[in-house]
């Protein structure tokens, strides 16, 4: 930022300086048939940068800078007249243009910030206005003004490291009861919304605001972070009339909106937006939203509260290398329960919002299968009412939506039951003891965190075996996905384990693969439970290539075992163990009816899925899980290898 020089009191005495009075003559008299270039040169040179006093130092009440603060705030209530008339008149809007330097905007933004010091919205009343939100709500109209006179004029602010401190004030500040300042019952949309909105959804604007941001101390994207959740509850708070409630939902949808442009810009952001729990705390203020529409104007469900609710979704899919915590996050805030508000107001005739409700329902069901996910869900309850609404309700589209959902959560509520009493994990795969008191961490890696164990021992053994060759590239492995969010947790691997074993029980038994696997005992097959949709499928693959597997084909046969299709595997280092494991059940001679694998599909992101393989051991009349491998595996488009 340019910095001011000093100016003498015969410079700030020169004739060129109009008198406060005669500035606010101009004002009262501006028309678009008498504003010219020279009314433009007059206004910005009473705002020049190098004119503004330093409050700190008590400069603004001395002369000549006195003097100048009366001029320049006459001024800069000029500035929003000008630009409504620069919309009306183009050769005026060009001649505006070329005067607007860097300088002249630093100083512009600069006068406002003076402005807005004491909050001041007219400049002719020189005392701290009483309600400071009047003033911030009146600036920011004006710079929302100046940012539509012209793309060119836009360029220009948002080139200007002044402007967008300015912006970051106007968001940050708060009121004496702690509150941020909003505009919900305006004629016009909040001119701080709309502004913040201006700038975002410009190609410049993220990238300079990020800067700005992360410029400031490490725990400033938090507090920034938080204006938007407080804005949200604000909303909320304020939509007591049927009016302000649509409107409301309108700033909710704008703030999320806003929050997604930011985190797609900056990795760096998310952690100060995580920080706040932004999508459970939006996921709150929908569920009231919702609510109270339900209350005051059920017409308002659909289409609006449908929209908003698409806003949300977009925003969890823009971080798909969260979707696990996303989810999480959502259905803590209440979201299931606004949710289930909204999908018996679509209308059956409706195909396109049916669609998108059953898409939305589809992610929603996706991650049900993680523990924590199904945990929340649990110690959420959803009202009874609502259930039985959406059962009752006549859109055969929502209610075979609702029923797969219904199922996916009922078969993950029915493993959590039974967790206490299963196996613990143990990545020797030797192990015998398989002690079922063992907790679900048990003893890992210290160095690569990718392996548990049972004990010390079986540790040991491991090391001697496997992972003293795989340790340092697991350990590459842990740590990037750790820092992408796309972790598959030990906790996470236990739940699926005993997933895969109630579904191999119940369900994979039961089916023919004589269709997909001819020709090949059932220990010779791989059934795949696939759970990257709400509703569970069950493929089969074939362990050999040969109805009767001699060893003579075993390339083949491993090639066949490690690959699937359409998928790419990265973690070369587990092929060893893998096909260790599957061999273990290929071929063994000695009670071969008494070992199988059975392997799950597990989304976890963008394009990312966990493949699961346990090894499965006959137990009196059921099959119970002694050992498993996960693998993370980047799914490829069928037109080429992806991202």
């Amino acid at each position: 930022m340019a910095k001011r020089k000093t100016i003498t009191q015969n410079e700030a005495d020169s004739p060129e300086h109009e008198t406060v009075e005669q500035l606010w003559d101009i004002y009262s008299s501006l028309t678009p048939r008498n504003c010219t270039i020279g009314t433009v040169k007059t206004v910005l040179k009473h705002l020049r940068l190098e004119l503004l006093p330093n409050i700190a130092t008590g400069e603004h009440k001395q002369p000549p800078y006195d003097a100048y603060c009366d001029r320049a705030l006459a001024c800069v209530t000029l500035l929003s007249t000008i630009a409504a008339i620069c919309r009306e008149k183009p050769a005026l809007n060009r001649d505006f243009i070329e005067v607007l330097t860097g300088d002249a905007v630093d100083g512009i933004c600069m006068w406002i910030n003076f402005c807005l010091h004491f909050g001041l919205s007219f400049p002719m009343d020189k005392t701290p206005g009483a309600d400071f939100r009047q003033a911030y709500l009146i600036q920011s109209q004006l710079l929302c003004d100046l940012l539509e006179s012209s793309p060119e004029a836009t360029d220009r602010f948002l080139s200007s490291s002044a402007f967008f401190d300015l912006l970051i004030r106007i968001w940050m500040t708060e009121g004496k009861a702690g509150e941020v300042f909003m505009d919900l019952a305006g004629r016009r949309a909040c001119p701080i919304l709309l502004l913040m909105m201006k700038v975002l959804q410009s190609e410049e604007g993220p990238p300079m605001l990020v800067h700005r941001i992360m410029a400031r101390p490490p725990s400033f994207a938090t507090h920034f972070a938080e204006r938007f959740t407080l804005r949200a509850h604000q909303s909320l708070d304020k939509a007591v009339t049927k009016a302000l409630l649509g409107k409301a939902m309108g700033y909710v949808d704008g703030l999320m909106s806003a929050t997604g442009l930011l985190l797609k810009e900056s990795q760096s952001l998310i952690g100060g937006f995580r920080r706040v729990d932004y999508l459970g705390e939006f996921s709150v203020v929908l569920n009231g939203l919702s609510k109270q529409a339900e209350e005051k104007d059920p017409g308002l469900l659909f289409p609006t509260m449908l929209r908003v609710t698409a806003t949300a979704f977009k925003l969890i899919l823009d971080q798909k290398s969260r979707s696990v915590h996303n989810n999480r996050e959502l259905f803590a805030g209440g979201f299931l329960e606004h949710f289930l508000r909204i999908l018996p107001a679509i209308p059956s005739t409706d195909k396109i919002s049916n669609g998108v409700a059953n898409n939305h329902l589809q992610i929603l069901g996706f991650y049900t299968i993680y523990p924590c996910v199904i945990k929340t869900i649990i110690q959420t309850p959803q009202p009874v009412e609502l259930i039985q609404r959406l059962e009752r309700t006549g859109n055969p589209a929502v209610k075979i939506i609702w029923s797969d959902f219904f199922v996916a959560l009922s078969e993950a509520r029915k493993v959590l039951t039974k967790m206490k009493d299963r196996r613990g994990i143990c990545d020797y795969a030797s192990c015998t003891s398989r002690t079922r008191e063992m907790k679900s961490k048990g003893k890992q890696c210290s160095y690569c965190s990718s392996v548990v164990y049972c004990s010390t021992k079986c540790q040991e053994s491991d090391w001697v075996k496997y992972h003293q060759a795989e340790c340092k590239q697991a350990h590459q492995v842990h740590s990037r996905r750790k820092s992408s969010h796309t972790l598959y947790s030990h906790a996470s691997r236990s739940f699926h384990v005993a997933f895969l074993e109630c579904l191999y029980n119940e369900q994979a038994l039961l089916q023919d693969y004589h269709g997909e696997c001819p020709g090949l005992e059932f220990h010779q097959v791989l059934p795949v439970l696939n759970r990257q949709s709400a509703a569970l499928s069950i493929t089969f693959e074939p362990l050999v290539a040969s109805k009767l597997s001699d060893g003579t084909n075993s390339e083949e046969d491993t090639r066949l075992s490690w690959n699937r299709k359409q998928v790419q595997f990265t973690q070369s280092y587990l092929e060893p163990r893998f096909v260790g494991m599957v061999d273990n059940c290929r071929y063994r001679k000695k009670d071969i009816s008494y070992t199988r694998l059975v392997e799950g599909v597990f989304p976890l992101g963008d394009r990312l899925a966990v493949f699961l393989t346990v090894e499965l051991e006959r137990v009196d009349q059921k099959w119970e899980a002694v050992h498993s491998i996960a693998r993370y595996g980047q799914l490829i488009p069928k037109h080429g290898r992806g991202r």
